[in-house]
């Protein structure tokens, strides 16, 4: 269990080197390039980032945020959709996870 979980953890770092990579190469056009994150940022739980998907490496999908809670979720609303167009067909487009670093939003399509 242990080695498929290191296994795990360097393709996922591995990964993490190719988009820092790629986003090198996306500089030279005016975007704006996300830092090469330490070992410690990415297996933390989020707490002013959400830069990987499921919150951290281990995919915890949990973040220690108090400001949304039992009492007041019920009062969070949609303001805004998009509908990227792909998918396999109505209703499943753009579901993949939006990731969030210093203020932007990073969309997968």
């Amino acid at each position: 269990m242990k080695t498929v979980w290191a296994a795990r953890f360097i393709a996922r770092v591995a990964i993490i080197g190719m988009i820092s990579t790629a986003a090198i190469a996306a500089s030279d056009n005016g975007i704006k390039v996300a830092p090469a994150f330490k070992p410690a940022e990415l297996t933390a739980l989020p707490a002013d980032n959400w830069i990987t998907n499921g919150g951290n490496l281990y995919n915890q999908r949990y973040s220690p945020l108090t400001q949304i809670n039992r009492d007041n979720v019920k009062q969070l609303k949609g303001l805004w959709r998009a509908s990227m167009g792909s998918g396999a067909g109505p209703g499943t487009a753009g579901q993949a996870q939006i990731l969030e670093y210093e203020g932007t939003l990073f969309v997968p399509n």
